[in-house]
């Protein structure tokens, strides 16, 4: 998969200074009561797509945020628009709070939600591990190195890490017919790309 360089960051807390921007996307900081509440709608959805913008590459769950926003600023209520629009920053704001409390980086909170995705027998508290390892994995330096995302030999060497933790943090649930075999396959396939979208290096 191709990727903007300018959206891409390497290492696990690399995007940390685009990502934490959302807290001071706080309804306090862009609604003034005096403003016509057109104006006030204007200014958040203006923030809040700015935001969505610039880490939608590193976030999953900004996909379906960016999704909902279009969803509701074609609203006819002015009002109503404004209410939806902070409610999506409040919920922003609670992933990022949330990510602080379960002590996860942005790159780990990206591949947990990839999990969470394909796989919904395992609960999140046994999935965080599962992240952390692989994490720790692709920063151990044997796998990733400059350029790495551009040699196809690596690329499948990442793959096969991948494949292989999986495989045997997930060996108990196929061995119980929770899970099949085969769901890896596209399980590795969308943690790959948030592998090569953070740990490209930019150009």
């Amino acid at each position: 998969m191709t990727t903007s360089r300018s959206a891409t960051r390497r290492g696990t807390d690399s995007s940390k200074s685009n990502c934490n921007k959302i807290s001071g996307i706080k309804p306090a900081s862009f609604i003034i009561e005096s403003l016509p509440v057109e104006v006030e709608v204007a200014e958040l959805r203006q923030a809040l797509k700015h935001y969505i913008r610039i880490n939608i590459e590193l976030n999953p769950i900004l996909e379906l945020l960016s999704e909902r926003l279009e969803r509701i600023v074609k609203g006819k209520d002015p009002e109503l628009v404004k209410q939806g629009i902070r409610e999506l920053v409040d919920e922003i704001n609670r992933i990022e709070s949330s990510l602080q409390a379960k002590g996860i980086s942005h790159e780990e909170h990206a591949l947990l939600t990839v999990m969470q995705k394909h796989i919904q027998s395992v609960a999140e508290p046994e999935l965080i591990p599962v992240v952390r390892s692989l994490v720790q994995k692709l920063g151990d330096g044997s796998l990733i190195f400059p350029g790495w995302e551009k040699k196809e030999e690596t690329r499948k060497a990442v793959e096969r890490m991948l494949l292989n933790g999986c495989f045997e943090c997930f060996k108990a649930e196929i061995e119980a017919k929770r899970m099949e075999p085969y769901s890896l396959v596209p399980l590795v396939r969308g943690l790959m790309d948030y592998v090569v979208r953070y740990r490209t290096s930019p150009q």
